[in-house]
């Protein structure tokens, strides 16, 4: 873009270079001041945004060189020398400029690289310029393969003659190879790991080895080496005894022909069964004897020279002058492992005889008959005993003792597990080949049960038994339990108070009151009428919105181990709002009035009821019968409210109804005058009791009048002579 300033990035024979240019109108950029030469990986950065790549370009001088001939001499492994030469057919002063792969470069016609790595691997180029003008450039290939890291060599060494050899070698090189050993003796070998079995002395001496690669080029690593030592291995010829010269003293010897005059030997054997060593050298003859013993048996004689061990030879047995006669020597071998194990000796010689006995593990024993309680694999073996009388030794009975391997633990799966009151099947276990089973109800002792248990199921809980095996042989091992687990069926219990409340009625958890058990239940379902509300420990809650109405609560307790679940269910009540209604045989009637009265509320028997009749009267009855309204002594009409009340836990409802009750009349009246001249004016003003009348006037001189008003009335009298009217 015209007016931009770009990082300009490119690469001149190979060698980085960079510069800033601005654009030029028209958004072209001119990389100027260039040599002749390849520019190649050309490209430019804006905003830390980097464009594609351009090249690679040529440029040449007029007139340049021709072009050189380069040569190489690769393929080569590495570490060796690289020669590259150069030659032109142009004429005058040249010089060269040569470069290539790890920033290489030299100004030699026919430079070298000692030493090449891989890394030297590449495209080489060169330069001839004469006169200030460069040629083209030419360019050769070399490739340098990885030469094999030098073997890492190892071996047993040292090793005694008779024995292998191992030689072990490695490298850090990766890749396929070839392996070349070299050896003393003429030895060769094409593996990596070679062994050379039943060494002699000529084995001894330095081993070599080289690997190849087996990838692109054949090249061969540096030898490496190791030293190997091979030791003699004694070889005993015979051995030969010197019986002590008198009884009780230790004045025998054993002489071992076939060793090394001079050599010192350190001699292992057996005397009577225990282990016994010694130091000597051999004698000018090549005889190592062995001193100062005493009557007895000889065995696993050999000695050790440079940690290698001879033959063995043996047993020998030294025996004192006139001895008594060798004891007999018996056991109750064969015996199981932690049975007891019984030796006995006896001897035909007379004379007061002691006996020694030795053996495995140490053992010592002077008892003629001793004994070994709880006898293990370690005391199996041979047993030696002699006798001595008048302190002369005889010669050694030996007697082999077995112990037999007790039986191994048999298979088992335990726990074994049901539901209570789930049919069970006999117990099972696996034996060894030729094993037979043993079944017990105790951990130890006790006797063995005919045939193997099948568990109750009767109770929930955990019952053990125990099973072992016995062997062909007749050994039986240790009991192994197997747990026998009868899991309990689920529990459903819950104890609902109060089942009754008034609406709206929250079935709380307090309401319903479960009982859990958590050895029976993982899960408490809960439904109200058939429908699920919910799972837990706790109950979840229900609302009963509406007076008079219900709902059964389900619980389903889900037992813990796929044993039988449980359910259990209780109905709530909300109350019913009370309608309270009775009935009159007489709403209105003249005084005295006999009323009865008729409660007729639904559900009658639900409630209590409060009466009060208006005329001071009250019942708590259902059914309070006929009560009596007197007349009013004011002559008035009464009106009486009866109420009928009923009162729950929820409601106060009551029912009004009236009771009218007429009185009689009684005929008042004043007049507002009662003499006068006729004729005479009179206004009655009708002041008689009761309601709804009707007034009959008799006004005394002849004349009446009816009415239904109480509103006064006028009359006028007329006489001719004093008068009185009634």
């Amino acid at each position: 873009m015209a007016g931009n300033s770009y990082t300009v990035l490119y690469n001149f024979n190979s060698s980085p270079q960079s510069a800033s240019i601005l654009a030029a109108p028209g958004g072209t950029l001119t990389i100027t001041n260039l040599a002749a030469g390849i520019y190649d990986n050309i490209r430019v950065v804006l905003n830390g945004c980097t464009s594609n790549l351009a090249g690679p370009f040529t440029l040449v001088d007029p007139t340049p060189p021709a072009t050189p001939v380069a040569t190489g001499n690769g393929p080569i492994c590495s570490g060796n020398t690289i020669n590259l030469t150069a030659s032109t057919t142009s004429t005058g002063t040249t010089t060269y400029a040569w470069t290539g792969p790890a920033s290489y470069s030299s100004s030699q016609p026919n430079p070298s690289i000692t030493g090449a790595t891989v890394a030297n691997s590449g495209v080489y180029q060169v330069i001839v310029t004469i006169a200030g003008c460069a040629s083209a450039p030419a360019t050769v290939d070399v490739t340098v393969n990885q030469t094999p890291a030098t073997p890492t060599v190892s071996s047993n060494s040292p090793v005694c003659s008779g024995n292998s050899l191992q030689l072990n070698s490695s490298t850090t090189t990766s890749g396929g190879m070839t392996y070349s050993w070299t050896g003393p003796n003429g030895y060769t070998s094409t593996d990596q790991n070679p062994v050379i079995p039943n060494t002699t002395s000529a084995n001894a001496g330095t081993y070599l080895v080289t690997y190849t690669s087996t990838g692109a080029g054949t090249c061969v690593s540096a030898q490496g080496s190791t030293v190997v030592t091979i030791n003699q291995t004694p070889a005993m010829g015979t051995a030969t005894p010197t019986h002590p010269n008198a009884c009780g003293s230790s004045t025998g010897s054993i002489a071992l022909s076939g060793l090394i005059a001079g050599t010192t030997y350190t001699v292992n054997y057996t005397f009577n069964g225990s282990p016994q060593t010694a130091t000597l050298s051999a004698g000018p003859t090549g005889i190592v004897v062995i001193p100062n013993l005493a009557m007895g048996t000889y065995n696993n004689i050999a000695v050790v020279l440079q940690g290698c061990t001879s033959n063995v030879l043996g047993p020998v047995d030294l025996s004192d002058p006139n001895p008594p006669p060798a004891p007999t020597a018996t056991s109750n071998s064969a015996i199981c492992s932690g049975e007891t194990l019984n030796l006995s000796a006896s001897t035909t010689a007379t004379g007061t005889a002691t006996y020694t006995w030795s053996g495995p593990n140490g053992f010592i024993s002077t008892q003629p008959n001793p004994s070994i309680i709880g006898a293990v694999a370690n005391n199996a073996g041979y047993y030696y005993v002699y006798v001595t009388i008048n302190n002369c030794n005889s010669l050694s009975d030996s007697v082999l003792v077995t112990v037999k391997p007790l039986a191994a633990l048999p298979g088992v799966s335990s726990p074994v597990t049901y539901c209570i009151n789930e049919p069970a099947l006999a117990l099972s276990a696996t034996t060894d080949p030729g094993g037979t089973l043993n079944w017990y109800t105790v951990a130890s002792g006790g006797s063995a049960l005919g045939v193997a248990p099948v568990p109750s199921t009767l109770a929930s809980g955990t019952t053990t038994y125990y099973v072992s095996q016995t062997t062909a042989a007749g050994c039986e091992g240790a009991r192994t339990p197997i747990n026998v687990v009868v899991n309990p069926d689920a529990r459903a219990v819950f104890n609902p108070n109060p089942v009754m409340k008034c609406a709206p009625f929250v079935i709380s958890p307090a309401d319903v009151g479960l009982q859990t058990f958590p050895a029976n239940n993982s899960a408490y379902d809960w439904y109200a009428d058939n429908v699920f509300i919910g799972s837990s420990a706790v109950f979840p809650g229900y609302t009963i919105n509406q007076p008079g109405d219900s709902v059964t609560i389900k619980l389903v307790a889900v037992s813990a181990f796929g044993c039988k679940n449980d359910s259990t269910e209780a109905k709530f009540y909300t109350f019913k709002v009370p309608e309270p209604s009775f009935s009159m045989s007489d709403s209105v009637g003249c005084g005295p009035l006999s009323v009865t009265f008729t409660n007729s509320t639904p559900d009658l028997a639900l409630y209590n009821y409060s009466w009060d009749f208006g005329n001071g009267q009250t019942s708590s009855l259902q059914q309070p019968g006929a009560i009596i309204y007197p007349i009013n002594p004011t002559y008035n009409d009464t009106v009486y409210n009866v109420t009928l009340k009923i009162e729950t836990q929820c409601d106060t409802v009551t029912f009004l109804r009236y009771v009218r009750v007429k009185a009689p009349p009684k005929a008042l009246f004043l007049p507002d005058r009662s003499t006068g001249c006729s004729p005479m004016r009179v206004e009655f003003s009708n002041v008689s009791l009761g309601l709804n009348n009707t007034y009959y006037w008799d006004f005394g001189d002849g004349n009446t009048l009816t009415s239904t008003s109480q509103s006064p009335v006028t009359h006028i009298y007329n006489s001719g002579i004093v008068d009185t009217f009634n």
